[in-house]
C-alpha cells in the first residue's frame, strides 16, 4: 500500500515537472539490452539557431516523435534536442548505457532528472577524451534507475560533421563485448591497409613507377581517415585534438581519393587510352581540392558536404571505369577491377549515411572493414600479377636484345676480320717506316753529336778566347738542334715515357732560375722569379721533362727579348683541399717583340716560326715539343701575346706531394770517404727527418769531422751546452723548436758557434728576428758543397791562420790545367799536393772543393792569390 502511494506521488511530481514534455510512453528496460534502438520512444526538436539552452528546451512545444530522416540529417548547422523517459520495471536496481550516435560527433550533452535536479554530462570530439563519462569511442552515458523508477532524459547533439543520431540502450557487458568485436574488425582493416601501403611504397622504390607511390599515399591516408571515423584515433592517438581532429577527417579522405584517382590514371593510362574519362577524373580531383580548401580554411560543413558528394560519384564511377577498361583490352588485371568494386561497395553505405540517405547499422559498421581486408588481398594479387607481367616483359626484351646482339656480333666479326687485314697491312707499312726513321735518328744522333762534341772539346783549347767562344757557341747550337729533332720525333711517335720521381722542389726551381739568369744576360735582360712561399718542399713529377718545358719557354722568351725583362711565376692554386695533391700554375712572361694573331694560330705547329723571327736562331720545334710534354704531364700550354708588347705562356699541373723521408729512402748516401779538411771540427746536425740527419752526419764523419745529431731545437740546445761544438747545421722547420728559434736561443745565450741553415725550402726568417745564419744552403746539396759551406761559416766565426801556398811552379802548372778546363786533372793535382806538402793541405782542399763545383772563377782567384 505504501509502495503504491509512493509511486503515485512520484508520478504526480513527474507529471508536474514534465508537463511541457508530454511524452506519450516511457521506454521500458528489458532484462538483456543488446544495442536496442529506442527511436520509437524518442521525441526530437530541431534548434536551427543552435543557441537554445536546457530551460528553452523544457519550455519548447515543438517536440515531435523522431523519424528516421530526422535522426540522420547529414550535414546540418542546427542543434538537435532529443528526449525520452526510461522506465525500470524490474524489482532491482538497473544500470544501462545510452549510446547517442557515431564517434565523429563534436558536441553531445546529456541531461537526466535525478532527485528533482537535472544532472549534466558531456561527450564529443571537442571535449578532451579524459573528460568523458566513459572511455568509449562513441558518445555513451551511464544511467541508473531504481526499481520501478521512470527517469526523463534529454540530450543535445550538434556537429559540423555528418550527423547520425541512433540512440541505443546497452548493458555494460554487452557494449564492451560488441566494442571488442568492432575493434578487432577495425584492427584487421587498418593493419591490412597499412601493410598494403608500405608494400606499394617498396614497389615504388624498387621499380620507380609513380602509380605505386600514389597508391601508397592513398592507402596510408585512408588509414588516418578510418582512425578518425571509428574514434580510435581520438581515443588512443590524439585525445586532446579538439577542432583539428575534426578537420583531419575531411583532409585525409580527400587526399586519399585524389591519390586513388592518380593511381588509376597511371595504371589505366587514361591520358592516352581514355581521354574523356581522364578529363572527368581531373575534374573530380579539382573538386576534391576545392573541398579541401573549403573544409580547412572557410566552412567545414560546406567543404565536407561537397567532398562526400564527390566521394559518392567516385564510388560509383571507379568500378565502372575498371570494368570498362577490362572489357576494352588487357590494360589492367581483373584483380584491380574486383578490388575497386569491393572497396567501393564497402564504403557506399558510409557515403550514403554521410549524406543522410541511410541510417547506420551493422553493415555500415563492419562492411567497410571487411571490404578493406578483401580489397587488400585482391590488390596484393594484382600487384603480384603486375610484377610477373613486368618480369616477363623484361625476359622477352632481354631475349630479343640477346638475339639482336648475336646478329650484330656476327656482322661485326665479319667487318672486324676485313678491317683487321687492312690494318695489319697498314701497321706493317708503318712499322717499316718507323724502323727506317729510328735508324735515321740513330745515325743523326751518332754522326752529328760525336763530331760536335769533339769540336767543343778542341775549341776550349784555342786562343784567343773570342774564337773559342764563337766555335763553342755554334757547336752548342748544333747540339741543341739535334736534341730538338730527336725529342720531336719521340713525341710525334708517342715514345715519350714519363719517369716521375720525388725531388726537392725549391732546389729544382733554383737551378732553373740560375740558367734563366744566364739566358737573360746574353741580351741584356733582367730575370725575375716569383713563386709562392707555402710550397711543399718535396714534390713528385718528371723533373727532366718539366725542366725541358721551362727551359724551352725561357730560351724562347730570351731569344725575342732585348734589354727587357723575363719572368717565371709559379702560383699555388689550391689551399690544402687535398693534402696529397697540389695544383701549380706556371707562367713565363717576357717584354719582347710579341706575336700577331696570325702567328698565334700556327704557333705550336712543328717547324713553324713567327713573322718577326728573322735573324733569330731556332728550328721552330721548341714550342711544339713543350706543348706535347705539357699534355703528357696532364696540362695544356696556352699563349697570350700582342705584337710589340711581349708574350705570356702558361700551363697548370697537378702534382703529388711527397715526404722528405721517402725521398731520402730512395736516394742512398754516397759510400766512400771524402777529402778531409785541414782541421777536425765538431759539428751538430739538427734535423727532424732522421734520414736527412743521418746522411749529413755520414758526410761530416767521412770528411774527418765529429758529428752530433739532434732531432729538434730543444735537443740541439742541450747538446750545445754539453759538448764543445764548433758549428751547427740546422733545418728550418722542426717541431717543438724550429731552426730560427734555435738560432735566436743560441745568440741570446752568447753561443759563438757558426750556424748553417740547410733546408729544403728557401730562407723564411721571422720579421722580428735580427739574427741571421752565417751560411744558407738549399737541399739537396753535394757533400763537397756542404763541407765547403761549413768551412766558409767556420771561417766567418772562427778565423784560421792563412794557409800555406805551394811553389810558383806548382801554381803555374795549376794555371795551365785551369786554362785547359781539365777538372779531373785539377782534382788529381790537389790530392797529390796534399800528400806531398802537408803544410799546403788547406790550399789543396780549397782547390779540390772549387774543382768539384766546377767553379772556374774560384779556381782563378786561388791561383792569383
Amino acid at each position: 500500500m505504501r509502495a503504491n502511494v509512493y509511486r503515485f506521488i512520484c508520478l504526480l511530481i513527474l507529471s508536474l515537472c514534465l508537463r511541457p514534455l508530454a511524452i506519450a510512453s516511457p521506454a521500458p528496460l528489458q532484462p538483456l539490452e543488446h544495442g536496442r534502438a529506442i527511436q520509437a520512444y524518442v521525441e526530437l526538436l530541431e534548434d536551427r539557431s543552435g543557441n537554445a539552452t536546457l530551460a528553452d528546451a523544457l519550455k519548447a512545444q515543438g517536440f515531435a516523435p523522431a523519424t528516421q530522416a530526422q535522426l540522420i540529417p547529414g550535414y546540418s548547422r542546427s542543434a538537435f534536442w532529443l528526449r525520452t523517459v526510461l522506465y525500470n520495471p524490474a524489482p532491482h536496481l538497473r544500470t544501462v548505457w545510452l549510446e547517442v550516435g557515431t564517434p565523429r560527433l563534436q558536441e553531445v550533452t546529456l541531461y537526466q532528472l535525478t532527485d528533482q535536479r537535472w544532472q549534466r554530462q558531456q561527450a564529443g570530439t571537442k571535449l578532451a577524451f579524459t573528460a568523458r563519462p566513459l572511455d568509449t569511442a562513441a558518445p555513451v552515458f551511464p544511467i541508473t534507475l531504481q526499481p520501478g523508477e521512470s527517469k526523463p532524459v534529454l540530450w543535445r547533439v550538434a556537429s559540423t560533421t555528418a550527423l547520425s543520431i541512433v540512440p541505443r540502450i546497452w548493458t555494460p557487458e554487452q557494449f564492451r563485448a560488441d566494442e571488442a568485436t568492432a575493434n578487432l574488425a577495425r584492427g584487421l582493416e587498418l593493419g591490412s591497409l597499412t601493410v598494403l601501403g608500405l608494400y606499394s611504397l617498396m614497389l615504388f622504390l624498387s621499380l620507380g613507377q609513380r602509380g605505386y607511390a600514389f597508391h601508397s599515399a592513398s592507402a596510408l591516408t585512408f588509414v588516418v581517415y578510418e582512425l578518425c571515423m571509428s574514434g580510435m584515433g581520438f581515443r588512443y592517438l590524439w585525445p586532446e585534438a579538439g577542432v583539428w581532429g575534426t578537420r583531419l577527417i575531411s583532409l585525409s579522405i580527400n587526399i586519399s581519393l585524389i591519390c586513388f584517382l592518380l593511381f588509376f590514371r597511371e595504371f589505366l593510362d587514361t591520358r592516352k587510352r581514355m581521354p574523356r574519362w581522364d578529363t572527368l577524373m581531373l575534374a573530380l580531383m579539382a573538386g576534391l581540392a576545392v573541398s579541401t580548401v573549403l573544409s580547412q580554411f572557410i566552412d567545414y560543413t560546406m567543404g565536407a558536404r561537397l567532398g562526400t558528394q564527390l566521394g559518392l560519384l567516385i564510388t560509383i564511377m571507379l568500378p565502372l571505369l575498371c570494368f570498362w577498361a577490362l572489357v576494352r583490352g588487357p590494360v589492367i588485371s581483373w584483380a584491380y577491377a574486383l578490388a575497386t568494386f569491393t572497396i567501393s561497395l564497402g564504403n557506399l553505405t558510409r557515403v550514403l549515411e554521410g549524406l543522410g540517405l541511410r541510417a547506420p547499422d551493422r553493415l555500415s559498421s563492419y562492411g567497410a572493414p571487411l571490404a578493406g581486408v578483401l580489397c587488400t588481398m585482391l590488390l596484393l594479387i594484382a600487384f603480384t600479377q603486375q610484377m610477373r607481367r613486368i618480369r616477363q616483359q623484361k625476359d622477352e626484351a632481354a631475349a630479343s636484345l640477346l638475339a639482336f646482339r648475336e646478329q650484330e656480333r656476327d656482322a661485326l666479326e665479319q667487318l672486324v676480320a676485313v678491317r683487321t687485314q687492312e690494318l695489319n697491312k697498314a701497321l706493317e707499312s708503318a712499322r717499316q717506316a718507323n724502323q727506317a726513321k729510328s735508324a735515321l735518328l740513330a745515325h743523326i744522333s751518332h754522326d752529328l753529336r760525336a763530331p760536335a762534341s769533339v769540336i767543343i772539346s778542341y775549341a776550349r783549347l784555342l786562343q784567343p778566347a773570342e774564337y773559342r767562344r764563337a766555335i763553342e757557341k755554334n757547336a752548342q747550337h748544333q747540339l741543341e738542334l739535334i736534341d730538338e729533332l730527336i725529342d720531336y720525333s719521340s713525341t710525334e711517335l708517342g715514345e715519350v715515357a714519363l719517369s716521375p720521381r720525388l725531388g726537392y722542389w725549391y732546389a729544382f726551381i733554383d737551378g732553373i732560375a740560375a740558367d734563366a739568369r744566364q739566358l737573360a744576360a746574353q741580351h741584356g735582360n733582367q730575370f725575375e722569379l716569383r713563386q709562392a712561399m707555402d710550397m711543399p718542399p718535396v714534390l713528385n713529377t718528371d723533373y727532366k721533362r718539366l725542366r725541358q718545358i721551362l727551359s724551352n719557354l725561357l730560351s724562347n722568351a730570351a731569344k725575342f727579348t732585348e734589354q727587357g725583362r723575363l719572368a717565371l711565376h709559379i702560383e699555388r692554386l689550391d689551399r690544402g683541399d687535398e693534402p696529397s695533391k697540389i695544383c701549380l700554375a706556371f707562367r713565363v712572361e717576357d717584354t719582347g717583340v710579341g706575336m700577331s694573331a696570325a702567328t698565334q694560330l700556327r704557333l705550336f705547329q712543328p717547324f713553324e716560326r713567327g713573322d718577326n723571327s728573322s735573324g733569330v736562331q731556332g728550328s721552330g720545334l721548341g714550342l711544339s715539343i713543350a706543348q706535347r710534354l705539357v699534355r703528357k704531364l696532364g696540362g695544356e700550354l696556352t699563349a697570350q701575346s700582342q705584337l710589340g708588347q711581349g708574350s705570356c705562356f702558361s700551363f697548370t699541373l697537378l702534382l703529388d706531394v711527397g715526404a722528405e723521408t721517402d725521398l731520402l729512402a730512395k736516394a742512398p748516401a754516397r759510400p766512400g770517404p771524402l777529402a778531409a779538411s785541414g782541421r777536425r771540427y765538431s759539428v751538430l746536425v739538427a734535423d727532424d727527418v732522421a734520414d736527412s740527419r743521418t746522411l749529413t752526419a755520414h758526410w761530416l764523419e767521412a770528411a774527418g769531422h765529429q758529428p752530433y745529431q739532434a732531432e729538434n731545437g730543444e735537443e740541439a740546445l742541450r747538446l750545445l751546452a754539453q759538448y764543445p761544438i764548433d758549428a751547427v747545421i740546422s733545418d728550418q722547420h722542426m717541431p717543438r723548436l724550429n731552426g730560427w728559434d734555435l738560432l735566436s736561443a743560441m745568440r741570446g745565450r752568447g753561443m759563438p758557434q757558426a750556424a748553417l741553415l740547410y733546408s729544403a725550402a728557401p730562407e723564411q726568417a721571422p720579421a722580428n728576428l735580427t739574427h741571421r745564419f752565417d751560411k744558407v744552403l738549399l737541399k739537396p746539396a753535394e757533400p763537397e758543397q756542404l763541407l765547403h759551406a761549413v768551412e766558409t761559416a767556420l771561417q766567418t766565426r772562427l778565423p784560421a791562420a792563412r794557409p800555406a801556398y805551394p811553389e810558383p811552379s806548382e801554381l803555374a802548372r795549376l794555371q795551365a790545367l785551369i786554362d785547359n778546363g781539365q777538372i779531373s786533372a785539377i782534382e788529381a793535382w790537389a790530392a797529390g799536393l796534399a800528400r806531398a806538402q802537408p803544410a799546403c793541405r788547406g790550399f789543396a782542399l780549397q782547390v779540390a772543393a772549387a774543382a768539384a763545383l766546377i767553379d772556374m772563377d774560384a779556381l782563378q782567384q786561388l791561383v792569383r792569390v
